[in-house]
């Protein structure tokens, strides 16, 4: 009687992984060349390396229904995987444990951040989901949102990067928006903002600041905690927690900069009502009303008349009445 070297018998399987004789020599007669169940082509050997596929021992209580056998995942010989678990694979992909959500225009951030995550941690393909990166992305054809949203509820751990990119991006509200909602762990990473600058609910949570080394180390200690994984290598998380530190402290000392070069040239004006008013340093509103083509303080005319408030260079008149200002102004503040 011939077989599998080892005194085992060879199963015929089809390419959809139904067991069509998992004893193809004792029972030859039970052979087919096509599943009966499908129609798909059966196969008795892998097809990466022409090893056997292993049936039951021979000389073993004969089960013809096969109901006792099932079709092994991966070849023993080389190790990969048959075509109905890579067919398994895609009818049921595994979520993501970790989720980034992030702009688009942070890619260079994503990026070491990453290389942080997987210095530190050993993952499994498709255990990172950040989009913008090469081998992190979606497969070729997926439908974006719909499977964004169900990797998003299937994650473990929610990252939010949070630059003046990802706070004004409506992807990454969203994501973290709807993270939060699900009761997510959701850690927002500050990349050059601050925590005041956080948007809605994300202000409850206990933000990391990028920039600061005992923050990310405790980030990283938090994922260690909630994946239940263990340290690759202190020394290289530091090496590449330095690299994080030292990216998000760029990029902190360059938003500090472009706000610097900017704040003189901001116009204090605000145009409401048909007129302008002006925003003092505290924030409040100015109680006089200014021309919009002027910019000068408009005056009541004729004085104490209750008449009109008037641009005393323009003639421009301003829509309401002057004893109707400290309504209007009150509604702005």
């Amino acid at each position: 009687m011939t077989g599998d070297d080892d005194g085992y018998d060879v199963a015929q399987i089809c390419l959809h992984g139904h067991v069509v004789n998992d004893r193809t020599h004792e029972f030859s007669q039970s052979n087919a060349q096509y599943c009966p169940q499908c129609g798909a082509r059966t196969i008795t050997q892998c097809q990466t390396c022409g090893i056997d596929i292993r049936g039951p021992e021979f000389g073993f209580e004969p089960g013809l229904d096969s109901s006792s056998y099932s079709p092994p995942p991966f070849c023993r010989a080389c190790g990969k995987s048959y075509p109905w678990t890579e067919k398994t694979k895609e009818a049921n992909p595994m979520p993501p444990r970790i989720f980034v959500s992030h702009s688009s225009n942070d890619t260079e951030l994503v990026k070491v951040l990453v290389d942080l995550l997987e210095k530190a941690f050993s993952f499994g393909q498709d255990d990172i989901r950040c989009t913008s990166l090469p081998g992190y992305g979606l497969e070729s054809g997926a439908h974006t949102s719909t499977t964004l949203q169900q990797e998003l509820r299937g994650s473990q751990v929610v990252l939010g990067v949070l630059s003046q990119s990802g706070r004004h991006s409506d992807w990454v509200l969203f994501e973290l928006g709807a993270a939060w909602g699900m009761g997510k762990r959701v850690i927002p990473l500050l990349f050059g903002i601050d925590y005041k600058d956080l948007p809605g609910p994300l202000a409850e949570r206990n933000a990391v600041n990028a920039s600061n080394h005992s923050e990310i180390s405790e980030m990283v200690e938090t994922v260690k905690k909630a994946l239940g994984l263990e340290l690759k290598s202190i020394a290289t998380v530091h090496e590449a927690t330095n690299k994080l530190v030292q990216v998000a402290s760029q990029l902190g000392m360059q938003e500090n900069a472009l706000e610097d070069k900017t704040r003189p040239s901001l116009d204090p004006f605000v145009e409401r009502h048909g007129v302008l008013w002006k925003r003092e340093s505290s924030g409040r509103y100015e109680d006089l009303t200014y021309c919009p083509s002027c910019k000068l303080a408009m005056i009541e005319f004729p004085p104490g008349s209750n008449e009109m408030l008037l641009c005393s260079k323009c003639n421009f008149v301003a829509p309401f009445r002057p004893n109707e200002l400290k309504s209007i102004l009150s509604k702005l503040s």
